[in-house]
């Protein structure tokens, strides 16, 4: 799936966040995804994930993506 440069900003900006998952780079592979490198931030991994996968759900471009 090929995600406009807008979501892609929204998702690095909204979604991943300093306390979630520190985003450091970002590569387009256009219609193969989007691979977003960076560093896990938190207390836990399971703690990262259910904030960044509420964020996912609350933002708007990205609820209609899953």
């Amino acid at each position: 799936m090929q995600l406009p440069r807008e979501v892609i900003q929204q998702l690095r900006d909204v979604v991943f966040g300093f306390d979630t998952f520190y985003v450091t780079s970002v590569e387009n592979y256009q219609a193969n995804g989007v691979l977003f490198k960076g560093n896990l931030r938190g207390r836990s991994p399971a703690e990262a994930y259910a904030r960044t996968a509420k964020r996912f759900q609350v933002t708007p471009t990205c609820a209609t993506m899953h």
